[in-house]
């Protein structure tokens, strides 16, 4: 039977004023019995993304983030 797997980006921030870190998030799931990933960050360098707000496409480069992601998938880009 496998552990129960956790996956985080690099700068990942939980807990009361994002107190808690990657680092910190690793050390509490062996403390809980379960393996953690911290990925690099992953970068769009030539991708337009739309803002859902004012349907207006934009270059929009940098880091993809989860609100990047949400917005993609509310206008169907897969």
């Amino acid at each position: 039977m496998s552990l129960p797997e956790l996956v985080a980006g690099e700068n990942y921030r939980f807990g009361y004023k994002a107190a808690g870190d990657a680092s910190e998030l690793v050390k509490l799931c062996e403390e809980y019995g379960m393996e953690a990933y911290i990925i690099k960050s992953v970068m769009d360098k030539n991708q337009f993304s739309t803002n859902i707000n004012s349907n207006i496409g934009s270059k929009e480069r940098g880091q993809v983030s989860s609100t990047r992601v949400r917005e993609a998938l509310a206008v169907g880009d897969m």
